[in-house]
């Protein structure tokens, strides 16, 4: 019998806490938090897409001030890729050019 009275004791405590839960998740901004973190790694992936278009911009002037030629850009599996070309001219050779990026661009 004792076993038996524990045990309804501790069921009783579990439906409690599961009441006190249920309460819980009810209110607006703990559901709100639960929907975030449900969904924080989506949110994450869309907020580094949202960025794309900053970062294309940023590699473009970056690229014209050290004399490469990118064509074109793409992104695919949350990676952006371009070609880069690197021509010397009369006043700079090639080699030169990927040298001053090298020791200029901040890492």
């Amino acid at each position: 019998m004792r076993v038996e009275s524990e045990n309804s004791v501790t069921d009783s405590e579990v439906k409690k806490i599961e009441s006190s839960i249920a309460q819980l998740e009810a209110v607006d901004n703990i559901q709100s938090y639960k929907l975030f973190k449900r969904n924080q790694n989506f949110l994450k992936r869309m907020h580094c897409r949202s960025q794309v278009a900053s970062f294309i911009t940023h590699l473009r002037r970056t690229f014209t001030k050290y004399g490469f030629d990118a064509k074109g850009f793409s992104l695919a599996d949350e990676s952006v890729t371009t070609d880069i070309s690197v021509a010397s001219t009369e006043t700079e050779k090639a080699y030169q050019k990927i040298l001053k990026f090298l020791e200029e661009y901040p890492r």
